[in-house]
């Protein structure tokens, strides 16, 4: 009876501690101060479980701000960036107990292997085949392919280089690569919003993006301006009447009300500034102006300029004169 009753009491003080240690995490997780910061933008925290993934890794500049909280998703817990999905796979080896999600394949944009005489050499430095889904990485891609974290943080490539809305790009495993010819030398590969892009083709449960913030007062804050310009007629007949069209939006592709828009064509013989109306709520401006009267063939560079609250960015656009 002795033997029976020490045996129980130590089975009642395993069981103790382990209610004790269950019940950290909880109370950890109520302590509004032991709770990650998160960021004004958009009012979401990284989740501490991608917290160190998301530091080591390159932070806001490589996936953006968190957009939704993190939450279970077909089984697996996950948390959704402006550029990426993140996903815990707990019976993983380490490192690859986080992954990125697979958004551009989940999207559908894998593309047939490119035909067997346009794979590059083995020995040309500036593309790298990869037979997997047989799709090569070339030039700027392939450089920004390797200085951000390659196969971990891109996947293989799923489609060659190609024109989509008249900007280079070329689709990943985890990523949509964007070629910007306009901007220095350095920043003109970038990777395009997927977490927020395909929450959107998707249409994911926006209870996930709405924040829970402990304290109200809270802001969402424009920390950047992102703008498109296009033009009506990429062709114009000499002399007719073109029209640029700005849409500028914020760091969540948000559109931006009362931003500041001035458009700067370039005419072969001097540069003539057009002033736009502020952009309405749906963050979309447009003016009308005379194409010119130049010899048929001169492309007609636009510079758009962007400023809204001290920040400031632009985008070109241009247009072809002809004879029609």
């Amino acid at each position: 009876m002795f033997c029976r009753g020490v045996t129980g009491t130590r089975m009642l003080l395993v069981w103790l501690i382990a209610l004790s240690l269950l019940a950290v995490p909880n109370a950890f997780a109520q302590n509004p101060l032991s709770a990650p910061t998160p960021f004004p933008q958009t009012g979401h925290a990284v989740d501490p479980t991608f917290a160190a993934y998301f530091e080591a890794r390159g932070g806001v500049a490589e996936f953006g701000y968190p957009i939704t909280y993190a939450y279970i998703e077909k089984g697996l817990l996950v948390q959704y960036f402006q550029n990426v999905r993140m996903e815990y796979h707990p019976y993983n080896p380490d490192p690859y107990k986080i992954q990125l999600g697979l958004l551009g394949e989940e999207l559908g944009k894998r593309q047939p292997p490119i035909p067997v005489n346009q794979i590059p050499s083995p020995t040309d430095p500036s593309c790298v085949y990869f037979p997997q889904f047989g799709h090569a990485v070339c030039h700027s891609f392939l450089k920004y392919y390797n200085e951000h974290g390659q196969l971990d943080r891109f996947g293989y490539p799923i489609s060659s280089m190609y024109l989509e809305k008249d900007r280079l790009v070329q689709w990943f495993q985890r990523a949509r690569m964007e070629f910007h010819p306009g901007r220095p030398e350095g920043q003109r590969v970038s990777v395009a919003p997927l977490g927020r892009i395909y929450r959107d083709e998707k249409k994911l449960d926006r209870t996930y993006e709405i924040p829970r913030l402990s304290d109200n007062s809270a802001s969402f804050a424009v920390v950047q301006l992102r703008a498109r310009a296009t033009v009506a007629s990429p062709i114009i007949r000499r002399g007719a009447t073109q029209t640029v069209h700005v849409t500028v939006t914020d760091q969540l592709n948000a559109p931006v009300q009362s931003a500041l828009v001035m458009a700067i064509i370039h005419y072969p013989d001097g540069a003539q500034s057009l002033p736009l109306s502020p952009t309405d709520s749906r963050g979309v401006t447009s003016a009308s102006f005379n194409a010119g009267r130049y010899k048929a063939g001169t492309v007609i560079a636009v510079e758009v300029q962007v400023s809204y609250q001290g920040l400031m960015t632009k985008t070109p656009t241009s247009y072809l004169l002809w004879f029609y």
